[in-house]
Order: structure tokens, then C-alpha cells, then sequence
């Protein structure tokens, strides 16, 4: 995305298309929608046209909006924290799948 967005680690956002792009087949993501809590980058869209013509994007064009959702406390331990393995906090670059180093051996 263009814009980088973060939520405290008492709040996640969500991922949303926008309606009218929607229909004409536009798909913003495919699973990864959420924002969790802590977070702060700039999102990777999961891009696809399901309908039966093409869909002209421009620079800077809106094509998905935001969601957010506070929690009802903080989270434990937030996306970021060195006691995890947040593959893609503060990421500022389309970044692919880092699956794999879900099974890294750790040292």
C-alpha cells in the first residue's frame, strides 16, 4: 500500500475491499486481512480479478479501506515483540510468503 498504518497493541484492524470495486470483481486480499495488534507497516495486497473484464488501477487510487476494533485489553504480547517471530513488522516493501522460517531451527 501506499500509506503505512499502525494499531496499538490494544487494537487490530482489518482489511476490507472497497463495495463498488468489489463488484466489479476486484479482490484486495485473500486471507491475510488482519492487523494485529501492535502492528505498524505497510500492508501487502493479495490482488485479483474475479470478474470477467479487466480493472483499470491508478497510482493512488483508494481500492480497500481499514477496519478497527479495540480490544477489550491489552494484548500479551504484541506483533513486534522479540518473544515472537513477526516475519513481517514495519515491513515497507511488498514482501512474499516467509512461511518458512515457521520452521527454522532456532539456534
Amino acid at each position: 500500500t501506499y500509506e503505512k498504518i499502525g494499531v496499538a497493541d490494544d487494537m487490530v484492524g482489518r482489511l476490507e475491499g472497497k463495495s463498488s470495486l468489489g463488484r466489479l470483481g476486484l479482490i484486495i486480499h485473500a486471507t491475510a486481512g488482519y492487523l494485529d495488534p501492535g502492528n505498524n507497516l505497510k500492508l501487502t495486497l493479495e490482488l485479483s480479478n474475479i470478474g470477467k473484464l479487466p480493472i483499470k488501477l491508478y497510482y493512488k487510487m483508494p481500492i480497500a479501506q481499514m477496519s478497527f476494533t479495540p480490544l477489550s485489553s491489552k494484548a500479551e504480547i504484541p506483533y513486534g515483540d522479540k518473544r515472537i517471530n513477526s516475519k513481517y513488522y514495519g515491513a515497507e516493501e511488498p514482501q512474499a510468503s516467509m512461511m518458512y522460517k515457521n520452521f527454522k531451527k532456532k539456534k
